[in-house]
């Protein structure tokens, strides 16, 4: 879409004759106001524009102190808060500057959601024009279409706070269109509970999903490479460090996303099976191996994750097991028996 935005102030990234290249020679750090920037971050309804925040590694994270700190110091120092917040990052397609008004085309916010949230919120309090009319943001705002360098932007600008490496591989064109199959899949095969992929941290904290219905990235990677790549003593690793091990063989472009939904319906099916039975049991630490062995009992090894017809085929006759039940339980039984035999012959 594109937004409009009237600034107080403006000082261009670039001296005379200079520019960086894949970057707009518009490209600006400006000054608004909080009553302004809410045109920004509203649809016409009133609405926040949650999309505009898509390619940003976390979603908003509530009433935390920092959040609860920020409201307060609107509320009682609002011309203060530009002095304290490092304000926000806007990555656009085009930007389109006329004298003190921006034209701004597919905008994106990469960092500062948790301000832009705040100051949203702020503006639904009955004195807020009073107040975000005091309170002035500073904006760096970066034209480019140049999609390696929107991730380093991301990275770099949100290097500065705590944010798990992981976190940044989330933001990749493959796991935007994963997140979307895991809600295209839910109907598409009917499954007896729709599972959401959670890639940026509490994205669904606003919505009627469950949370035993989210998919981590954490939870997905663990029991992608458990099953599909059949390494389940992986399962275990932190998913910084599988990142790392196996970054150029999984989350690839030209992969299936079907078993990257496949593995959680799978290690969904086994928690809610032990949740009301402890069918588990002693085993319930070796969880990952019991998903691998049930995936090949009930339909032999496992072909490559590279050839998309063929896992395609493999995945959906998981997927008729999984919303078989009385099925499905008996062949993780078998699956557990197997495994508790297999421990007895180990030799420590």
């Amino acid at each position: 879409f594109t937004a409009y935005l009237n600034v107080l102030e403006q000082c261009s990234f670039f001296g005379e004759n200079e520019s960086i290249e894949g970057v707009g020679s518009n490209s600006t750090i400006a000054i608004c106001r909080g009553s302004e920037l809410i045109k920004l971050l509203s649809t016409e309804d009133g609405l926040l524009r949650r999309s505009i925040f898509e390619d940003n590694v976390r979603d908003y994270q509530g009433k935390t102190a920092i959040n609860n700190e920020m409201i307060q110091t609107i509320k009682s120092t609002p011309s203060k808060f530009v002095l304290y917040n490092n304000g926000i990052t806007i990555v656009c397609s085009e930007l389109i500057v006329n004298g003190k008004r921006f034209i701004l085309k597919n905008p994106q916010i990469v960092n500062g959601c948790q301000t832009c949230n705040v100051l949203y919120d702020v503006s639904k309090l009955q004195d807020s024009n009073d107040l975000l009319g005091q309170v002035k943001v500073i904006l760096k705002i970066i034209a480019t279409s140049n999609d390696t360098l929107v991730n380093n932007v991301v990275r770099g600008t949100n290097k500065q706070n705590i944010v798990q490496d992981e976190a940044f591989e989330t933001i990749r064109g493959f796991h935007k269109n994963l997140e979307e199959f895991f809600i295209s899949a839910n109907e598409l095969y009917k499954m007896p509970v729709a599972l959401y992929y959670e890639r940026r941290a509490k994205q669904y904290d606003n919505s009627k999903i469950k949370e035993i219905q989210k998919v981590t990235f954490s939870s997905l990677i663990r029991s992608f490479i458990a099953i599909f790549l059949s390494l389940p003593h992986k399962g275990v690793n932190h998913p910084a460090s599988l990142l790392k091990e196996f970054t150029g063989k999984i989350f690839i472009d030209t992969q299936s996303l079907l078993p990257y939904y496949v593995a959680p319906q799978v290690n969904y099916f086994i928690d809610k099976v032990n949740k009301t039975s402890n069918i588990l049991g002693k085993s319930k630490k070796y969880k990952q191996h019991i998903e691998y062995l049930f995936v090949i009992m009930a339909n032999g090894f496992i072909p490559s994750i590279n050839n998309a017809k063929e896992i395609d085929e493999y995945c959906k006759k998981i997927i008729e097991l999984v919303k078989n039940e009385s099925e499905a339980i008996c062949i993780l039984k078998k699956a557990i028996q197997l495994f508790s035999l297999a421990q007895e012959k180990w030799i420590i």
